[in-house]
């Protein structure tokens, strides 16, 4: 999210080129999780990726991106942030776009800073987008990482990288265990509500809600 929202604020300048700037940092969300991943799988293949090859003849290293635990989850989470950052970009820079443009006037003639205009008015002014992207991304990260796990790693090493829906579908399909994974579903469903209902009630009084 707040890879997305930077890099919003800076597509929403009207610059030459902007337009191709919008598409380049829309176009990730519009693959399927399964391509992403193969993607990243044949970018950072430890003997045929292009990441270190380019590694290899600049530095000397190959990291075992694969084979590391924490290179492993370290990678999961960076497709996982790619695949889904075009997502929170079109909400923001639509946010974005709908702001008051006379409070902004005002609080650049009042001598703001463009920090201070930022964080004093158009975060606030952004949080209704903000709180319902908070669950969308939630909800995200509970469901939406399994090809990148079950793609690069399955898993391992050593289960590094074994998140709970990918669990859930090895005890299932893979194992048999289908008693297990479906205790394991149900308290997953379980906590996406929670977290859901959570949200709601504790942000709802903190939401600022423009005209």
């Amino acid at each position: 999210m707040a890879a997305g929202l930077a890099l919003s604020v800076l597509a929403n300048q009207k610059v030459s080129g902007w337009r191709i700037y919008r598409l380049l940092l829309i176009w990730p969300y519009a693959l399927s999780p399964a391509v992403a991943g193969v993607i990243f799988l044949f970018l950072f293949n430890e003997q045929s990726g292009i990441v270190n090859y380019l590694l290899s003849i600049t530095l000397g290293i190959t990291p075992g991106w694969l084979t590391n635990p924490t290179l492993a989850m370290a990678l999961i989470i960076f497709a996982a942030v790619w695949k889904n950052v075009g997502y929170n970009v079109v909400f923001y820079i639509a946010g974005l776009q709908n702001l008051p443009g006379e409070v902004l006037e005002a609080a650049l003639i009042d001598g703001a800073s463009p920090w201070q205009r930022f964080w004093k008015i158009t975060f606030p002014l952004l949080s209704p987008m903000t709180f319902f992207l908070l669950i969308i991304n939630t909800i995200y990260a509970f469901f939406e990482a399994f090809p990148f796990v079950d793609l690069l790693t399955k898993g391992g090493p050593s289960d590094a990288t074994n998140i709970l829906i990918y669990n859930i579908y090895r005890d299932g399909f893979e194992y048999y265990k289908t008693g297990m994974a479906a205790a394991q579903s149900v308290i997953l469903f379980a906590a996406v509500v929670f977290l859901t209902i959570m949200q709601f009630r504790l942000g709802e009084s903190r939401v600022h809600y423009g005209s």
